[in-house]
């Protein structure tokens, strides 16, 4: 990959985990909420993975979040 791509990456990934802080101090802002971050920063995971290693990567890491939590994958 040329290191310009690299760089956009990069950018592109920092930006997602700019807005991930964002929404966090925004629901943090009421303690009430709390329970609402954990779908934030599983977002913004998800993002970032996609965005830093493709599909095939997030396969095998879903697959080991899986296996570590003892979660059968269904069958379709």
């Amino acid at each position: 990959m040329s290191d310009k791509t690299e760089k956009k990456k990069t950018i592109a990934n920092a930006i997602i985990w700019a807005a991930m802080i964002l929404a966090t101090s925004l629901v943090i802002g009421d303690s009430d909420k709390m329970a609402a971050m954990f779908p934030i920063l599983i977002a913004g995971w998800f993002a970032s993975a996609q965005l830093l290693s493709g599909k095939g990567a997030m396969q095998q890491e879903c697959a080991m979040w899986r296996k570590l939590l003892g979660i059968q994958k269904t069958a379709e």
